[in-house]
């Protein structure tokens, strides 16, 4: 018995040692999708008060004596990434899969080349993701986590670094920390504690280096609601009487394009085409009529605002809140639906798009991909969509009603997942770029569920 529990941990070492080799080579030589300095890359460079700090201070470490030539902060990237992959994929031994569904696992998050690309970029996704990659690895060891003082320090640490690279990062370390204490608080008060001290230290350096530059927080999620305001006043039903004269003036700064741009809307069919198309000229509205909002500030003497821009924005949801769900669905099928604009925009070259230049700015530069290949992948997340949804009613019963299967970590994620896509809805906008920190675990729920049901 000895010598094949030896020789199943030497297959086993054997066997993750390959994965490592594998992925570095297709994480080094793989295509990027992106330029190395995307439009956001400047603002984490050079401190912007609307970003956390947590990655400028990586960078300036990384780079201090390598006039940022950023070889030293994208290698670092690269390993760190594919580290937290292989350690996912690690812990997936716990649900009892075999090594052909681990490498299933681990050749679709590597050939999603869409993925690999932001460990080559100047922006905190590839470090995000990783964060989250450990943090659930940790999760599917949860027996072992729980007797262990420094995994539930890297855990928190892990945590801790979620809430410190991204803003969004507070509400999913919260879920996950909430996986952690759920009926395990009174047991292990230790391992709580500790995790709690871990969560605690990349927040408190990112703090201290944040209000040593600037004395007030500052974020984009004001952009947001510019976006959210500026789509909605376009729609049909929209009547700008309804409002005082401050805030019609200030509407009126867009409305007319936002108009323009909804009857070009209406008059496409495709879904998915319509969901990214939203989401671009929202994008348009956040960043692209700075120079009028500006004139309005001086005009109104406005310093508060921000305070402002909540209450109008209240004011739209509250007197549209119908059209504002429809723009949080319309978000949500738009994170399912990566390239989805480029395979099929081609279609409506008979109707002249409206602000065109405008669109290609907000959407940024991408790498041209073979359109029988973005086929395939789009109907690929079609189907990863369609079965995340039934497996999710599925956990969402056994969450709440099912005293016998309940609170498995499979369905305690994927309701994580879900209740993350609707932040994202709800506050900002569908790009693929916000779907990715997620699609490790989506990828692994749908093929876990799968599995089960054939076998």
């Amino acid at each position: 018995m000895k010598t094949l529990t030896t020789d199943k941990i030497k297959l086993d070492i054997l066997f993750y040692f390959f994965l490592l080799i594998i992925g570095f080579i297709i994480m080094q030589y793989s295509p990027v999708f992106f330029t190395k300095f995307e439009p956001d890359s400047t603002s984490y460079i050079n401190y912007d008060p609307v970003r956390k700090t947590l990655y400028p201070i990586i960078i300036d470490l990384l780079e201090k004596n390598n006039e940022k030539n950023f070889y030293n902060l994208i290698f670092f990237q690269k390993v760190f990434l594919l580290l937290s992959i292989i350690f996912l994929i690690f812990s997936l031994k716990t649900l009892n899969v075999n090594f052909f569904f681990l490498i299933i696992i681990f050749s679709l998050i590597f050939f999603n080349f869409y993925y690999t690309s932001f460990a080559k970029v100047i922006l905190t996704e590839a470090i995000f993701f990783g964060f989250l990659n450990f943090s659930f690895g940790l999760l599917f060891l949860k027996k072992y986590l729980l007797k262990s003082k420094i995994l539930c320090l890297l855990f928190g640490l892990f945590i801790g670094g979620i809430i410190a690279i991204k803003s969004i990062g507070v509400l999913v370390a919260l879920l996950l920390f909430f996986v952690l204490i759920k009926k395990n608080f009174y047991k292990n008060k230790k391992c709580i504690l500790f995790a709690l001290i871990g969560a605690t230290l990349l927040p408190a350096i990112e703090n201290i280096v944040y209000y040593s530059k600037y004395e007030d927080r500052k974020s984009v999620f004001n952009r947001s609601l510019i976006g959210k305001i500026f789509m909605i006043s376009g729609k049909k039903e929209f009547d700008l009487n309804i409002f005082n004269k401050k805030y019609q003036k200030f509407i009126t700064i867009f409305s007319e394009e936002s108009r323009e741009i909804h009857l070009f809307l209406d008059k496409i069919e495709n879904p998915f085409l319509i969901a990214n198309l939203k989401a671009d000229y929202e994008t348009i509205g956040q960043y692209q009529f700075d120079a009028k909002i500006n004139d309005f500030k001086s005009e109104y003497r406005l310093d508060d605002f921000d305070i402002f821009l909540q209450k109008l924005t209240i004011e739209v949801i509250k007197n549209y809140p119908f059209e504002y769900f429809k723009m949080i669905l319309w978000h949500y099928l738009g994170l399912w639906s990566p390239g989805s604009k480029q395979l099929l925009l081609n279609d409506i070259t008979s109707t002249i798009i409206p602000y065109e230049k405008m669109l290609e700015t907000s959407s940024g530069e991408m790498l041209e991909i073979n359109k029988s290949l973005m086929i395939l992948v789009n109907l690929f997340f079609f189907f990863l969509f369609l079965i995340f949804t039934i497996i999710s009613i599925k956990s969402f019963y056994n969450f709440f009603f099912d005293s016998i299967n309940k609170n498995t970590i499979i369905d305690i994620l994927i309701l994580i997942c879900q209740i993350y896509l609707l932040a994202i809805s709800m506050t900002n906008i569908a790009t693929p770029r916000y779907f990715m920190p997620i699609f490790p675990i989506v990828l692994i729920s749908v093929l876990w569920h799968i599995n089960v049901f054939f076998n």
